[in-house]
């Protein structure tokens, strides 16, 4: 939903902003290129954290922007906060598909997988459709508005109820380092750069 609502703001903002059809795109945009460059990072932090952790966390984060744009004075800071959410949007999407292809036992990992991917689709959906019927009686300022409020729902109820505890090994010293990723042993199995030993 966070990703794609505001494409049928796109007129709306325009208008109000008094902005061209290249300006105004980068609402989308912003968030597109800041999940680029977040996801690879988002690995690493839900290695040192746990990946259960990040989504939760990820969610509840995303409430804060959204309420930002609400207020956006301005395109430039409407981006801004459409670039804050690119940011965390990884922290759901990346630590999930992790948090599914590690928890999830192998006969319901595919399973899972389509549900997930279902899930991403409808939301697509949902955000476009839901921002536009929200915001054609009262304003684009609703559509943010929102967003926040299921973010902040997916992060108290959902989310916490519906995915599985993290029990893989994390690196719980130094995790920022890329040199110094030593062995870490849980049930039975230890990881080392570059091979599994058991």
């Amino acid at each position: 939903m966070n990703v794609y609502a505001p494409q049928s703001l796109l007129p709306v903002l325009a208008r109000d902003f008094g902005a061209g059809a290249a300006e105004v795109g980068f609402v989308v945009g912003a968030t597109t290129l800041a999940m680029a460059l977040a996801s690879p990072l988002v690995g690493v932090l839900a290695d040192a954290v746990g990946r259960r952790r990040v989504v939760v966390w990820a969610f509840a984060l995303l409430t804060v922007p959204a309420v930002l744009a609400v207020f956006a004075p301005t395109l430039a800071t409407l981006n801004a906060a459409r670039f804050a959410q690119g940011l965390l949007i990884p922290g759901v999407m990346v630590a999930l598909n992790a948090l599914i292809a590690e928890e999830v036992p192998p006969a319901g990992r595919a399973r899972a997988l389509s549900l997930y991917v279902t899930g991403t689709v409808l939301g697509g959906f949902l955000g476009r459709f839901l921002a536009g019927l929200v915001a054609a009686p009262w304003g684009w300022h609703a559509a943010f508005w929102l967003l926040a409020l299921a973010s902040l729902g997916a992060s108290c109820w959902p989310a916490p109820a519906c995915l599985p505890s993290s029990t893989s090994r994390r690196r719980k010293t130094d995790a920022w380092s890329w040199r110094r990723w030593g062995p870490t042993c849980e049930t039975g199995r230890c990881w080392q750069p570059a091979r599994w030993v058991s």
